[in-house]
């Protein structure tokens, strides 16, 4: 159910050891079926190329190299569960 299936390349930032362990949790709960990568109002077209559902294998690393916003890649991971009590 990807967006895309060509390789993303990922930015070095602050952000990404945060944003690579919260793919990773959201990878191993097992309540999350697939993950959304959400952007905002004033993405990039870099972001806006990888805005979508992806299976949870599948889902890039983000933040993107080719981000262009003013203030940097802002892109977020967003889960979509298939239970939402416990």
């Amino acid at each position: 159910m990807s967006s895309s299936n060509r390789p993303i390349s990922v930015l070095p930032t602050a952000r990404q050891p945060e944003l690579r362990a919260a793919l990773e949790r959201l990878r191993a709960n097992a309540r999350v079926t697939s993950i959304v990568i959400g952007v905002s109002d004033d993405a990039c077209p870099a972001a806006c190329a990888v805005q979508g559902t992806y299976a949870k294998a599948e889902t890039p690393d983000i933040p993107l190299e080719a981000c262009s916003r003013a203030g940097g890649c802002n892109c977020r991971y967003l889960p979509v569960l298939n239970d939402i009590f416990p």
